[in-house]
C-alpha cells in the first residue's frame, strides 16, 4: 500500500513528466525520421528546428496565411472512460500575433466519427523563443476515443508562423497496468 501511495503522489506532483513519457500521440516529438507521420495537416510542414536542439528531431511548423488557419490533426486513439488525462506541448512563435489552440475531441464510439465535446488544451507560448517547459492541461475522460488538433490562426488577420514540439496526450491509467501493490 505504501508503494501505491508513493506512486499516486508522484503522479500528482509530476504529471507533465509522466505524461510525456507515455505519449499516446504518434510522433509528438516530430522526429527527423518520421517527420509528420500520423498527422493530417493543412498549412503544416516539418522543420528541423527542435525545442531541445536535438539533432535527430524537429518540429511541426504551422502557418496561417490569407485567413486560412494552419492545422494538424492526430489519428483517432482509443481511450478508457474515466481515465485521467494530461495534454501538453511546447511552442515557439516566429511571426505575427497568434491564436494557438491544442485540444482533443472525444467520441463516444471507438472510431472518432461522432465527436461530442472538446477537451481544452493548455495555453501555449506566444513568445518568439521556445517555451522552456511544456504547457499542460489535465482532467478526466468520458469517451471511448479521442483525436487531437493543433491550430494556428491570427489575432489581427495578419500572417502567423509558429513551431510546435513535444506534443503529448497521455492517460494516467497507463501507470497502473501490471502494478502490484
Amino acid at each position: 500500500m505504501r508503494n501505491l501511495n508513493l506512486l499516486l503522489a508522484c503522479l500528482i506532483v509530476f504529471p507533465a513528466a509522466v505524461a510525456a513519457a507515455d505519449n499516446l500521440l504518434p510522433n509528438g516529438d516530430f522526429s527527423q525520421q518520421n517527420q509528420l507521420t500520423g498527422w493530417s495537416c493543412q498549412g503544416g510542414t516539418w522543420n528541423s528546428d527542435d525545442a531541445a536542439s536535438g539533432a535527430g528531431s524537429g518540429s511541426l511548423t504551422l502557418q496561417n496565411a490569407g485567413g486560412i488557419p494552419g492545422q494538424c490533426t492526430s489519428p483517432c486513439m482509443p481511450i478508457r472512460p474515466g481515465a485521467a488525462y494530461s495534454i501538453g506541448g511546447q511552442s515557439r512563435v516566429l511571426l505575427g500575433n497568434p491564436v494557438i489552440s491544442f485540444a482533443c475531441a472525444q467520441a463516444f464510439t471507438d472510431h472518432c466519427n461522432s465527436f461530442t465535446y472538446d477537451i481544452p488544451g493548455p495555453a501555449m507560448s506566444t513568445t518568439f523563443g521556445w517555451n522552456n517547459q511544456a504547457s499542460v492541461a489535465s482532467g478526466t475522460l468520458t469517451g471511448l476515443a479521442v483525436m487531437c488538433t493543433v491550430t494556428l490562426t491570427s489575432a489581427d488577420l495578419g500572417s502567423v508562423t509558429a513551431h510546435f514540439d513535444n506534443l503529448f496526450f497521455a492517460t494516467d491509467m497507463i501507470f497502473f497496468q501490471g502494478f502490484d501493490p
